[in-house]
């Protein structure tokens, strides 16, 4: 029995020591509020919530709570007033103040709930108009390829057109250089026979053995002469022609011409050398 006693007195001692304690930390936590409700009174929102949290730490009245709510919502921060206000509800819900609370916390909740949905909505817009503003510039740049696409291919069709119809022109300067090569050359033939036929009259008419002059020998004269001069003219317009075939052949000759393609690609416009033969 003796320990028991003991104990008991022993437990007793330290419940009469702590009464002191807590009625000092409840004294000055009342010391703190009344201090904070003069800062209150005169809309010194910073002052009044240190002095009221420093209470609320002293002495968890839930009273205290209500009054940082307050203050908090004065203050301008609805979210840690509805915060304030929740934990007073929950702490003290039939409370002289829990009707007045419940009220400011259902407006400040609204308010927010309110400004959240606002502000996903601006999200969400802004979210729109930057995937508009996204498949617009992916409209530009396709139309702007597009464009560079069909620049290159109307520039590569001209080449093809330009090139097709110099070759037209080439062939046809060759054709007409091999005409009038082969016409000089005819020509010169020609002359050749022209000039052998007038040898034949020279020497028919130069014989030495002839004894008399006939007729038949003034017509050779004569004969030579005209082959003679056919000789000269064939000659000179078959040589004529010769040169201008060969001419025309070397206007014709297909010649190497160097092109310039555009390219397109993802990372913009180029160009690409070649050449033609």
């Amino acid at each position: 029995m003796r320990p028991a006693r003991l104990a008991c007195l022993l437990l007793a001692a330290l419940v009469f020591a702590a009464a002191p304690a807590r009625a000092d930390k409840r004294d000055d936590a009342k010391k703190h509020f009344q201090a904070g409700k003069k800062h209150h009174d005169t809309g010194e929102w910073d002052a009044a919530l240190e002095e009221y949290l420093a209470a609320y730490q002293l002495d968890p009245n839930p009273a205290f709570l209500f009054n940082i709510g307050q203050v908090y919502r004065l203050k301008g921060d609805r979210t840690k007033a509805l915060d304030y206000y929740q934990r007073y509800l929950e702490a003290a819900p039939n409370a002289k103040g829990s009707a007045e609370a419940r009220a400011y916390a259902e407006k400040l909740k609204a308010e927010l709930d309110a400004e959240a949905a606002a502000a996903r909505a601006q999200q969400e817009a802004e979210a729109r108009r930057a995937a508009e503003a996204q498949r617009a510039e992916r409209a530009t740049e396709e139309a702007r390829q597009q464009q560079l696409e069909a620049e290159r291919r109307a520039a590569e069709a001209a080449r093809v057109a330009a090139a097709e119809q110099r070759q037209r022109a080439e062939r046809r300067l060759r054709v007409a250089g091999i005409s009038a090569a082969a016409a000089g050359a005819v020509g010169i033939a020609l002359g050749v026979k022209f000039g052998l036929d007038a040898r034949d009259r020279e020497r028919q008419v130069s014989d030495p053995g002839l004894k008399t002059w006939t007729t038949s020998l003034d017509q050779a004269v004569d004969d030579g002469k005209s082959k003679n001069l056919a000789m000269e003219i064939s000659v000179g317009v078959g040589a004529a022609l010769l040169v201008a075939g060969g001419a025309l052949l070397v206007l014709g000759w297909p010649r190497r011409e160097a092109t310039v393609t555009p390219t397109v690609g993802s990372n913009g416009a180029g160009g690409a050398v070649g050449w033609d033969f």
